[in-house]
């Protein structure tokens, strides 16, 4: 059984592989443009539960600014 998982690091051994393979000298192409309608989705956001205009965050006066960053 032949040896798997072998990395082939020699660049004459890919590109006789390649040509062998017919792999070697294809032409790259970019792909098709999409042919279609574009859409438009509308967002509906009457069902968001957070409010847009979040109510002011008041620091306790008891604490020191330093106990709400541990």
């Amino acid at each position: 059984m032949p040896e798997t998982g072998k990395i082939i690091k020699n660049e004459k051994v890919i590109e006789k592989i390649l040509k062998h393979l017919e792999l070697w000298d294809l032409e790259v192409s970019p792909p098709p443009k999409a042919k279609g309608p574009s859409i438009t989705i509308p967002i509906d956001d009457s069902g968001f539960q957070v409010p847009f205009s979040a109510p002011p965050f008041y620091l306790d006066p008891g604490c020191s600014d330093d106990s709400y960053l541990n």
